[in-house]
C-alpha cells in the first residue's frame, strides 16, 4: 500500500510505501511521532471499518 500525504505536522510532503517492516527515521522535531500517529490512525479506522461493514452487511443483502 503506498500513502501519500501533504502538510502533516511538519511534514511538507511525503510518499510511504506499507509493505512489511517500516522504519522511520530522522533527526528531532522532523515530524516522525506525527507521521507515525497518522499511520497508526490510518491503519486503525481500516481495519475497523472492514469489521464493521462485515457486521451490517448481511443486513443490508
Amino acid at each position: 500500500m503506498k500513502l501519500t500525504f501533504t502538510n502533516i505536522g511538519m511534514v511538507e510532503k511525503a510518499e510511504i510505501e506499507l509493505n512489511g517492516l517500516v522504519c522511520i527515521a530522522g533527526e528531532n522535531d522532523t515530524g516522525k511521532s506525527t507521521v507515525g500517529k497518522w499511520l497508526f490512525s490510518i491503519v486503525y479506522a481500516l481495519n475497523h471499518l472492514g469489521k464493521c461493514l462485515s457486521k451490517i452487511a448481511p443486513i443490508i443483502y
